[in-house]
């Protein structure tokens, strides 16, 4: 499923970003990776900055295409399925 149709379905809409809010959200990658890497902390909550990450890193994709979530949001959160559905990072690039 192309991104067109997310954004026709409401999950995503469009919406311009800016390098700020890029650098912004790697920011909060790079603190969660360091967090990930306390080992001070729990495993569970060593995870859990990973998995922060993670979803900012999907994020980061969603935005970079110009896109944002959509308002239907009740299903899964955006950052959730934009994971579970990043095959199609490579078409939204083109």
């Amino acid at each position: 499923m192309s991104l067109e149709k997310w954004v026709e379905f409401g999950w995503l809409r469009r919406e311009p970003t800016s390098p700020d809010e890029i650098g912004s959200l790697l920011g909060v990658v790079e603190r969660s990776l360091a967090d990930a890497k306390v080992d001070a902390v729990s495993t569970d909550l060593r995870f859990i900055a990973a998995f922060n990450a993670a979803l900012c890193i999907a994020t980061m994709a969603l935005r970079a295409t110009g896109n944002d979530k959509g308002v239907s949001q009740d299903q899964c959160p955006m950052p959730a399925r934009i994971l579970a559905r990043l095959a199609l990072w490579p078409q939204a690039v083109r």
